[in-house]
C-alpha cells in the first residue's frame, strides 16, 4: 500500500495547425471527452489512485459497521444487489491486493524499468508496512483491554470479537507477523490482509524478475497455472498470488493498455466501466469466500484502476478532496478502524442504544488516529526505509546470492 505512480505514456504535443483537425476528429468519433492532458508522466504521483484506495478503505469500514447489524430480511436482500458495492469490504481487499502488485512493480517493469535492487527493495518495504502495524497492534492490545460488545443490539459476529484469550505465543506470532499459525482474529481482525501483504512483497521481486521479460502469451498461460494452482486451495498464497501478478501485468503493459482505452468512444468506454463495476461486486451472485468470484472481483478491481487512471469522471471522483485524505491516511485508517470500533460500541452502544451512533464516533475517531499515526509514524518511517542501509543490505544480498 505504498506510494502510487502514474503509468501513462508522455504524448508530445502536436503542432498548433493540427489542433482543430484533431478536435474535429474526435468530435467525429464520439472521444471528445477524453482528457485534455496526457496522464502524468513516468515518476509522477498518481493520486487519483491514492483516492480510489482511500474509497476502498471507507467501504472496508462500511462493510464492518453492517455486520454490527443482527440478520435482517432486508439486509439480506440487499446484499444480492449492486447496493452491495458501498460496503463490500471483500472487494475492496481485492483492490488492495491488485494496487499493490501495480504499485510495487511499476518502476521495474516496462520499457522505462530500472534495474532491481532486491535488498532495497525489501527494506523500503518493511519500513512502510510494518511500524504503523506494531503500533496498531499495541492501540489494539490497550483498547481489547478496556472494551468487549455484549450487547444484543449487536450481531453475533461483532459480540464474538475480542472474545478469546491470547497467549504469549500469539503476541509472537503477531509480532513476526508472517506466521506461522497467525490467528489473525485475536487482536486486530484485519491484519490477516497484512500477512499476505508481507508474504506476497517478499515473493514480488521473484515474479518480477520472472515476468517483467517475458511475451504476452507467456503471461496468460503463467497466469492460468496461477489461478488453477489458487482454486485447488492447497496454498493460501497461492490464492492471493494472481491479484498481486494483475497489478503486476497493468504496470507491465501500462503504455498499450492506456492507449487503448483512450481510444475507444464513449459508448465502449462506458461498458468497460459498467464490466469493470460489474465483476468488482460479482460477489453479491454467490458466497463471500467463492475463489473464483474473488478473482472476479480482482479482474474487477484491475477495471477500476484502469478506468480511473483513463477515463475522467472516475478520476474526478477518486480526485475530490474527501477521497485523497483518506487516500493519504487510508493504510492507518484501514489497521486501526476495527479495534476503535468494537471499543467504542462496548461504551456507547448500552446507552445509546443507536448503532448509528456507534458508526459516526467511530469513524470521526479514526480519521483523526489514522492520521496521527500516519504523520508520527508513517511519513518518517519512509523516509528511513528510503536511506542507506548498507549493513542490512549487504546481508540481504549476500543471502539471496546464496539461494
Amino acid at each position: 500500500m505504498g506510494k502510487l505512480y502514474t503509468c501513462g505514456p508522455c504524448i508530445i504535443a502536436p503542432p498548433v495547425a493540427k489542433m482543430h483537425e484533431i478536435r474535429r476528429g474526435a468530435l467525429r468519433s464520439g472521444i471528445a471527452d477524453q482528457p485534455s492532458t496526457a496522464p502524468a508522466p513516468e515518476g509522477g504521483r498518481a493520486l487519483a489512485l491514492d483516492g480510489l484506495r482511500g474509497l476502498a478503505a471507507l467501504s472496508v469500514f462500511f462493510s464492518h459497521a453492517r455486520g454490527m447489524i443482527p440478520t435482517r430480511p432486508l439486509l439480506e436482500s440487499l446484499q444480492s444487489t449492486p447496493v452491495r458495492i458501498m460496503w463490500d469490504g471483500a472487494a475492496a481487499v481485492s483492490l488492495f491486493f491488485v494496487l499493490s502488485g501495480f504499485v510495487l512493480s511499476l518502476p521495474f517493469v516496462g520499457p522505462t524499468a530500472k534495474r532491481l535492487k532486491v535488498a532495497d527493495f525489501l527494506v523500503r518495504r518493511v519500513f512502510r508496512i510494518y511500524p504503523a502495524y506494531v503500533v496498531t497492534l499495541i492501540l489494539s492490545l490497550v483498547l481489547r483491554m478496556h472494551g468487549h460488545v455484549s450487547s444484543p443490539e449487536a450481531s453475533a459476529w461483532f459480540q464474538n470479537l475480542w472474545t478469546l484469550p491470547i497467549t504469549p505465543s500469539d503476541l509472537i506470532r503477531h509480532a513476526i507477523m508472517i506466521g506461522p499459525k497467525f490467528d489473525a482474529h485475536l487482536i486486530d481482525p484485519v491484519v490477516w490482509t497484512m500477512v499476505f501483504e508481507m508474504r506476497m512483497s517478499i515473493l514480488m521481486p521473484a515474479l518480477i524478475l520472472l515476468l517483467r521479460n517475458t511475451r504476452a502469451r507467456t503471461d496468460l498461460l503463467i497466469i492460468a497455472a496461477v489461478v488453477l494452482f489458487g482454486l485447488c486451495g492447497h496454498l493460501a498464497l497461492a490464492w492471493v498470488a494472481p491479484f498481486f501478478i494483475a497489478g503486476l501485468e497493468i504496470a507491465k503493459h501500462r503504455h498499450a493498455v492506456i492507449a487503448y482505452v483512450h481510444s475507444l468512444p464513449l459508448s465502449k468506454r462506458a461498458a468497460f466501466l459498467t464490466a469493470s463495476l460489474a465483476l468488482y461486486a460479482s460477489r453479491m451472485f454467490g458466497s463471500e469466500a467463492s475463489t473464483p468470484l474473488s478473482y472476479a472481483s480482482g479482474l474487477g478491481a484491475a477495471g477500476l484502476i484502469l478506468c480511473v487512471l483513463c477515463l475522467p469522471a472516475c478520476k474526478s471522483i477518486a480526485s475530490s478532496r474527501v477521497a485523497l485524505c483518506l487516500g493519504k491516511i487510508s493504510y492507518s485508517f484501514y489497521l486501526v478502524h476495527l479495534p476503535i470500533m468494537i471499543c467504542l460500541a462496548s461504551w456507547l452502544l448500552p446507552s445509546t442504544h443507536s448503532l448509528l451512533v456507534c458508526w459516526v464516533s467511530s469513524l470521526c475517531a479514526s480519521v483523526l488516529v489514522s492520521a496521527v499515526i500516519w504523520y508520527l509514524v508513517e511519513l518518517p518511517c519512509q523516509s528511513l526505509g528510503k536511506r542507506d542501509w548498507p549493513a542490512p543490505r549487504a546481508h540481504l544480498e549476500r543471502l539471496f546470492r546464496a539461494v
